[in-house]
């Protein structure tokens, strides 16, 4: 009895099996038809909404909304990240350059929830007084957009000195900026 149910596990795997070829071939072509509906989505021009007109102050009042427990409107809500950030991030070899935005968007908002939460943890009810921000120097060429890249953020405030590595991106165009990642 055993010996047939194995035979016939066998045979169905065998009858439902694809070459590894074919199967590359079917995922290069999911990739080509994601990045072509990307990349017929990108702009010239983009009005980023609640942008400010440097790196250094997106980052700065971004952090102020937190620490004082208000809803932040200085990062990129599910829309901008959908029609501005994907589009143009859609040959940069990250996970949004092989997936759909609303697929995109389901991780990205878990891992943006998960940054914020870790900053809010860090900087509640806290006095921001300055903030150092240590920039990596190459911007990156997103199509339509800039990536600035913080390395490293020092907050000071009135009870402590706070580091911070999770904001990852805040983009640029047309001199508005905007955090765009957040993650852990």
């Amino acid at each position: 009895m055993i010996q047939i149910i194995i035979i016939t596990l066998a045979l169905s795997f065998l009858n439902c099996k694809k070459s590894l070829s074919d199967l590359k071939e079917e995922e290069e072509e999911r990739v080509f038809k994601i990045q072509q509906f990307y990349k017929e989505k990108i702009k010239n021009n983009y009005t980023i909404n609640n942008s400010f007109s440097n790196r250094e102050e997106a980052i700065t009042a971004f952090l102020k909304e937190i620490s004082e427990n208000k809803k932040s409107l200085s990062i990129c809500d599910e829309m901008e990240s959908k029609e501005i950030l994907f589009p143009n991030s859609y040959n940069t070899n990250t996970m949004i350059s092989v997936e759909m935005p609303d697929r995109a968007w389901d991780v990205i908002s878990i891992r943006q929830k998960l940054g914020l939460n870790s900053i809010q943890a860090k900087l509640e009810n806290l006095k921001i007084n300055e903030v150092k921000i240590n920039w990596e120097k190459q911007i990156r060429d997103l199509n339509s957009l800039k990536g600035h890249v913080p390395r490293e953020i020092l907050v000071k405030t009135d009870k402590r000195e706070v580091y911070l590595k999770e904001i990852k991106l805040v983009i640029e165009h047309n001199n508005q900026f905007k955090i765009c990642v957040v993650s852990l």
